[in-house]
This record gives C-alpha cells, structure tokens and sequence, in this order.
C-alpha cells in the first residue's frame, strides 16, 4: 500500500476510468536524538539463548539482515559491526521476559519490543533492544506471532534517532512493525528521516534548508515541504534564546499540524516536538508574531477586527490559546530569519529548488 502510493500509482475510478494518483504530502517523521558516530556502532546478541522462542543462529541473522537494510538505505553513512563478546557493544539485543530491571515490563500491554535511550553525544554510552520472549515469534511472513524482521527494523529506526511517525503505512508508524510481513518496509519518510540526520542525497524542491549568514548550507530536511502545503518560520519557543524551526501545515488535510524541529547550534537536527494536531484553524492564513513580552505566536484573523493566536507551551502542552492582547499585533518583518548559533548573524531558512 505504502509503495503504491511512493510511486504514483492510478487507482481505477468510477466507471473503470483511471484516478489522479493521490498528491504526496509531507514527510512526517520525527527525530529523538541523533547518534555521534553512525558509521561506527558495534553491536551484540546478549544474555541467555537457551529460553528464547528462536534459535540464536536465526535471531542473529535476522539482526543482521535488518542492520544491513538500514546501512543500505542510508547510503553507507550508518553503519554495524558486530561485537561477539559483548563487552564493547553500543547496540545490545537481548530476549527479555515480564519485569526486566527498570524496563516497562512485557505482558501488562500489547508492546513486543522496546528500545533504550538515545546515548548521549561524546558520553561513550550504550543502548539496548528488548525483545518479548513470552510470545510466539517468527522470522518473518508466517501466520502467527511477530515478526522478528519488521520489529527489530523499527526499533533499529529509533536507535538511529527517529521516533513514530504517524502516518499507518510508515515503518516508524506505533506498533507497524510487531504486525509487518514486507521484507524491507523502509518508506520514504525513513529516508527523509535518515537523511535529515545524517545527510545524503540533493537538495530538492521538497526540503527545507538552514543556511548561514553566507548563503551556504548548515542543514537540509528533507521531505518536510512536499507537496506545498506547508509554511514556516524561526522563532524561539522555549525561551532558550535560540531558535527553533516551525512547521505547520497549510491544507485541511493537514488537520492544522504543527511540528517543531530543534536544531543544535544549528549544523544538526538534535530533535524534533510534536506534532500537535489541531493546534491551528484549517485553510486560514496564520503568522508568525512577537508579543512585547518575547512570547512567539501564531496569530490568524477569524472576522473582521478579530484574531486568535497560540501561544507556545513547551515541554507540557505544546502550544495554548493566547489570551493577551492581540489589537496592534504586527507580523514579524522577516520569520524566515534568526541568530541560531549567537554569532550576532542572521541564519535563514528556505525552500529547496
């Protein structure tokens, strides 16, 4: 189904007559961290084999068909080898049952994996990928139980830094991989993920790319503006004194969306909030404002000599009805436009093409 829709495909319509394809949209991947060293990360198969629903030999070749997807869609920019001692692995696997240390433990809900958290840039820390041994497992296309493959395809997506995606037919989709059958269902919003974090492939019309004082490029986000149906601006939003980059979409199918991409002073996309559905009103102008105070809001005229705003809240709830002031309220002269690294110059952020 996803791939149908990658590629253009018409649908038959009434009467037989071919259906427009339908249009591409955005990419709606979201990023949780980024890994320092990608290209590099040793991993393992630990803890005891004997109790695991699959034999070792298969679990490990699973794994590492799954890693060598992953290395192959990045174009060589990640990257695993294995450690078969264990003792020096950034990645580390294991069959896990019920109450396992700190973990959510397996059982109490539907969830067939986990995966730790993001290692920190330089701390020389490591990660991890549970697998729930209480459930029937299989390798990949059976009838019954999960799929080994497709769960440990996505929870590798979330190592690499990419957290859910909310659209059904993404491998990052919540829950996608425990049911998938596809051998590779890496989707096109991994590879604008991917790619975002870790570079590879040509600016293009679809992107959005950061760029310095100079006019050369610090970051491209791939995917990001497909479609057209997105605007965008740099405004400070945790009152961190550097600004974030915010996204919202434009077309009712957009369910008025706001995602909000933080940039690390600013050469990386270290993470991404959101996004938050229903934030703004559907197919109405919205801009990008600055109250005397150093609030940023999105404001929108509902009627004539009347406007609405929201106003961002962030890390509780994201953003809120603004209840100041609104009568005079100016649209900022250039949204596109901020000091993200403190150097006293102005970055900016653009279409691609």
């Amino acid at each position: 189904m996803a791939l149908v829709a990658l590629w253009g495909c018409g649908r038959a319509g009434p009467g037989g007559a071919p259906r427009e394809p339908a249009p591409e949209l955005p990419s709606t991947f979201t990023v949780r961290g980024r890994l320092a060293q990608p290209a590099h990360v040793r991993w393992s198969l630990v803890g005891a084999q004997e109790s695991a629903p699959l034999a070792a030999d298969v679990t490990r070749g699973v794994i590492q068909r799954a890693l060598e997807a992953w290395g192959e869609a990045s174009g060589g920019r990640v990257g695993f080898v294995e450690d078969p001692t264990g003792s020096g692995s950034d990645l580390r696997f294991s069959w896990e049952r019920g109450d396992h240390g700190s973990c959510t433990p397996f059982g109490h809900d539907t969830s067939v994996a986990h995966t730790g958290p993001m290692p920190l840039a330089g701390d020389g820390g490591a990660t991890f990928v549970h697998l729930d041994a209480g459930r029937p497992w299989r390798e990949a296309g059976a009838a019954q139980g999960p799929g080994l493959y497709a769960t440990v395809l996505h929870e590798v997506g979330h190592v690499l830094g990419l957290g859910h995606d909310g659209d059904m037919d993404a491998l990052m989709f919540a829950g996608a991989g425990a049911g998938a059958a596809l051998e590779t269902p890496i989707t096109r919003a991994e590879l604008d993920g991917l790619a975002t974090l870790y570079g590879g492939g040509e600016p293009g019309a679809d992107d959005l790319l950061i760029e310095d004082a100079h006019g050369g490029t610090l970051l491209v986000l791939h995917g990001v503006a497909r479609g057209g149906v997105v605007d965008f601006a740099l405004l400070d939003v945790d009152a961190d004194e550097s600004a974030e980059l915010v996204v919202w979409r434009t077309d009712r199918a957009g369910h008025g969306s706001v995602c909000i991409y933080h940039l690390d002073r600013p050469a990386h996309l270290a993470r991404t909030t959101g996004p938050f559905l229903g934030a703004l009103p559907l197919a109405l102008p919205v801009f990008a404002a600055r109250t005397p105070a150093g609030q940023s809001l999105l404001v929108w005229q509902v009627a004539e000599g009347l406007r609405q705003a929201r106003v961002f809240d962030l890390p509780r709830r994201g953003l809120v009805p603004y209840t100041g002031d609104l009568a005079g309220l100016e649209p900022l002269a250039d949204p596109r436009r901020a000091d993200l690294d403190g150097d006293g110059e102005l970055e900016r952020v653009r279409r691609g093409g």
